[in-house]
C-alpha cells in the first residue's frame, strides 16, 4: 500500500531534519565549551554563538518549508503518477492520493481559521496589555529546566508569556481550561503537566503556523473532550503520534507521558516522577505504559520529533 504523504514526511524528518538539527546542536556545545580567548575579548565565543543562532534560525525555516513543501509536491506528484495508474487497473495509488489531497485542503482551512482567530486575539490581547489590563510574566527558571529535557532547544523559551490575568480572554470557550495562542498561554496553569501539554501546542505554532488553532477549536466544536482522546485513534507503528488527526490528543499524550512515564534503572528501582520519561540517565531506560499497552516506542519517536 501506498504510503500517505504526511507518512513521506515523518521519514523526511527522521532521515534529514532530525539529524540536520543534532547536527546544529552539537555546534552550539562546542561554542558553549569553547575557551575564551582573552586577547580576542572573549569575541570568538560571542561570534561562535552568534554564528549558532543565525543557523538555527535559518534551519527552523528550512525545516518548516521542507515540511511543507514536501506534503503539496507529494500530493501534487501521487495526484498524476495515480491518474496513469488508473489506465493499468491500480487505484490504490489516486485513492492516496485523493485522501492526501483531502487532508492538506482541510489542514489549509485549519491554518485560514487559526489565523483569523490568532489575529483577533492577538488584537485584543495588545489593547488590555496597552491599557494595563493583562497581567504576564516570562517562564520561570524552574518551569524551563522542566520543559528543556522535553523541547531540547526547538522552544524559544525567552518569547513565551503566561497570562497571570488575562481579562477577557479568560476563557475562549467559557471553560475554566488553559489555552495557547502564539507564545501567550493563558490560565489556568496550575501544575507542569498543564504546562506541558500548552508548550506542545506553542511548539505547534512555531512549526505549524496557525493550523493547530483552528484544527483544535473547529474539533473541540464538533466533538468536544473526544478531540483529546489519544488512545482509540493512536495507530501501532512507531509513528503513530506524527499522525495523530488531533493536536489536542498529541498534546495530551505527551502530558500523559511526563505524568505518567517512568525511568527504570538497571539496577530495579524505578523513577516514576514527573518528567522522569524525559531524564538523561545512562543506566536504565524509560517507560510508558498506560491501560495495559506498551506506548514506550511510540513515546521515544514523539520525543525525538519534540526535539527537533
Amino acid at each position: 500500500m501506498a504510503l500517505s504523504c504526511r507518512e513521506q514526511v515523518v521519514r523526511i524528518e527522521e532521515e534529514v531534519l532530525q539529524p540536520m538539527t543534532q547536527y546544529v546542536d552539537e555546534r552550539r556545545e562546542e561554542c558553549r565549551n569553547e575557551p575564551c580567548n582573552w586577547w580576542l575579548l572573549c569575541l570568538n565565543k560571542l561570534v561562535c554563538t552568534v554564528f549558532w543562532a543565525v543557523v538555527k534560525v535559518v534551519t527552523w525555516v528550512v525545516t518548516t518549508v521542507v515540511r511543507w513543501g514536501t506534503r503539496i509536491i507529494c500530493v501534487v506528484v501521487s495526484l498524476v503518477i495515480g491518474l496513469l495508474a488508473m489506465f493499468i487497473g491500480n487505484f490504490d495509488i489516486i485513492i492516496q492520493a485523493l485522501k492526501d489531497s483531502l487532508e492538506l485542503i482541510i489542514d489549509g482551512i485549519y491554518f485560514a481559521i487559526g489565523a483569523l482567530i490568532f489575529a483577533a486575539i492577538m488584537s485584543i490581547d495588545f489593547m488590555q496589555t496597552l491599557f494595563g489590563i493583562e497581567r504576564k510574566r516570562k517562564l520561570t527558571e524552574k518551569e524551563i529546566a522542566v520543559l528543556k529535557p522535553i523541547f531540547g532547544d526547538s522552544l524559544l523559551y525567552f518569547l513565551i508569556q503566561i497570562v497571570e490575568e488575562p481579562g477577557i480572554l479568560r476563557s475562549i470557550d467559557g471553560n475554566p481550561r488553559a489555552f495557547t495562542i502564539g507564545y501567550n498561554i493563558y490560565p489556568p496553569v496550575n501544575s507542569m503537566t498543564t504546562l506541558v501539554h500548552e508548550c506542545v501546542h506553542v511548539w505547534q505554532f512555531q512549526y505549524g503556523g496557525t493550523q493547530y488553532i483552528g484544527q483544535s477549536m473547529v474539533q473541540q466544536a464538533i466533538g468536544g473532550q473526544a478531540t483529546y482522546d489519544w488512545r482509540t485513534t493512536m495507530g501501532q507503528g512507531d509513528n503513530a503520534w506524527y499522525l495523530l488527526d488531533s493536536n489536542e490528543a498529541k498534546a495530551s499524550f505527551i502530558d500523559n507521558v511526563f505524568s505518567s512515564g517512568t525511568f527504570n534503572f538497571d539496577d530495579g528501582t524505578i523513577d516514576s516522577s514527573d518528567g522522569a520519561f524525559f531524564a538523561a540517565h545512562d543506566n536504565g531506560t524509560n517507560g510508558f505504559i498506560d491501560g495495559g499497552v506498551d506506548y514506550t516506542v511510540r513515546a521515544n519517536h514523539a520525543w525525538n520529533i519534540l526535539k527537533t
